[in-house]
């Protein structure tokens, strides 16, 4: 009796958990079964560099690696244009990842991005 084991592909890599979570529950509901590498590291942020190496990275089987991306891709146009139909357009939102920012905030309390010029 054989078993195989499909080998599973990288697909995208996130800018924050909550990003990955959310790409996951589109390509579950597509049916597409997906993993989260590096979800774990997230809570070491400042013992471990954070950056391209550490960020959570989305896993399927290498056969639905097409399929996938095309799911993420359709799922980051339908986030885009949720953005830009918000009724409530009166908040600023961080322009990294949306999310909605205090009126005297300056950094996302939600991804770091800021609007000062840091070097």
């Amino acid at each position: 009796m054989s078993v195989t084991n499909p080998k599973s592909v990288e697909i995208y890599r996130a800018k924050s958990l909550p990003e990955a979570y959310v790409i996951r529950a589109a390509l579950d509901e597509a049916g597409v079964p997906s993993h989260v590498e590096n979800e774990f590291l997230q809570g070491a942020v400042g013992e471990l560099p954070a950056g391209w190496i550490t960020c959570p990275r989305i896993h399927v089987e290498e056969s639905q690696a097409s399929l996938a991306k095309k799911i993420i891709h359709q799922a980051q146009l339908n986030h885009r244009n949720r953005l830009d139909s918000d009724e409530d357009n009166r908040f600023t939102r961080c322009l990294s990842c949306g999310y909605i920012m205090g009126q005297v905030d300056d950094r996302c309390s939600s991804c770091g991005w800021t609007y000062l010029d840091v070097e």
